[in-house]
Formats: C-alpha cells, sequence, structure tokens
C-alpha cells in the first residue's frame, strides 16, 4: 500500500494546498492520502487562529470531492504537540509498516528539519514530497536529507494561511484564494475576524 500524507496548520486550508495535494497525486499515485491537521504545531510560536474543530471542517469541504482523501484526526486524538514522527509510528501501526509512506512538505519545513524530533529515524521510515517556494534555495540541503526527497514541480501559488487571514475582509482576494464553501464557513463561524 502506498500512503500520501499531507500535514499542516490549514488555518485556512486554501486553493494552493488543493493543487498542491493534485500534483503529488499524480507524482506518487497513492492508494490512499491522508490530510492531517496539526493539533499543535511545535516550530510555531503562535497557536494557530482557528480551533482544530474549524480547521478539521474547513478541510472537509475543502477536498469532499476529491478521491481517496481522507482528513485524519490522528494527532487530536494523541493531544500535545503534533510530532510528525509520532504519527508515522501510528499510521504504521493502522496501515501496515511494510507500506511505503509519501510526506508531503513545504521547502520551507525542508530547510529546518534537523530541528524536527527525530528526523533521522524519519528519513528512514518515509520518502518526501517537497514543494518549491521562490524564496526557498534547496541548494543549502544537507546531501543526506536531499537523497530521500523529491522536488515536485509545480507552479508557485500566491497563497499562504497567513496572507488569507492578513486579507479576511478583502471579498475579491478571498474568492481567488479559498472555495466558496470554506469562505462560507468562515463568514458563518466569524472566523479570523471577518466583518
Amino acid at each position: 500500500m502506498r500512503l500520501l500524507i499531507v500535514g499542516g496548520s490549514f488555518d485556512p486550508p486554501h486553493l494552493g494546498h488543493i493543487a498542491i495535494v493534485n500534483a503529488a497525486k499524480k507524482k506518487v499515485n497513492p492508494d490512499l492520502t491522508l490530510i492531517v491537521p496539526s493539533l499543535i504545531s511545535p516550530l510555531k510560536t503562535q497557536g494557530a487562529s482557528a480551533s482544530f474543530h474549524h480547521r478539521f471542517a474547513m478541510l472537509n469541504s475543502c477536498f469532499r470531492n476529491l478521491s481517496d482523501i481522507e482528513i485524519d484526526d490522528i494527532e487530536a486524538k494523541r493531544k500535545g504537540k503534533s510530532y510528525t514522527i509520532d504519527t508515522i509510528f501510528t499510521l504504521r501501526e493502522k496501515y501496515n509498516r511494510s507500506s511505503e509512506y509519501y510526506l508531503l512538505i513545504g521547502a520551507d519545513n525542508l530547510i529546518t528539519i534537523k530541528e524536527w524530533k527525530d528526523w533521522e529515524k524519519l528519513l528512514e521510515l518515509v520518502n518526501f514530497l517537497v514543494v518549491p517556494r521562490q524564496d526557498i534555495d534547496l541548494q543549502s540541503v544537507d546531501a543526506a536529507v536531499k537523497r530521500k526527497v523529491t522536488v515536485l514541480e509545480t507552479p508557485l501559488y500566491p497563497y499562504s494561511s497567513s496572507e488569507i487571514r492578513n486579507n479576511i475582509n478583502d471579498e475579491r482576494y478571498m474568492k481567488s484564494a479559498i472555495t466558496a464553501d470554506c469562505m462560507e464557513y468562515i463568514y458563518k463561524n466569524g472566523l479570523y475576524g471577518i466583518k
């Protein structure tokens, strides 16, 4: 079995996330794609703006029309900081240790990989799919890490969750960045200080 794992805060999820997941699915042709929102990101100094409950609901609305994708609340069930290595161990117990695991991350995460808990063990257990970013030079990445990395050839998307939160009251911008369902959810629940 081949699993694609996509972690992150998804605060909120946006069209770039959907496009990147689709590009990764084309690249590795997984049997199952798991979208795994973090409860508490260990390397982020600020917590998520929206609760796990809201981010989980928005992900379900964003990805509901795509096949072979599940939104997994594994990190909320575990509680505490969301360490990727712990998630991988749990998934290996659930799905089969001999399955192939692909972890989709952004280039910004790859350059901090040595700050991750048990990063060397993680390199043994998963293959990394990396989304390039214009402001990140991947040449500086350690050679041992690079061997386990495939860089996705995708367009650079002009969206980021932080930018979306900063432009939450700009309706034109929002329509270009997130799905209509997600926008409706944000309005209905008054997230991110929307007026």
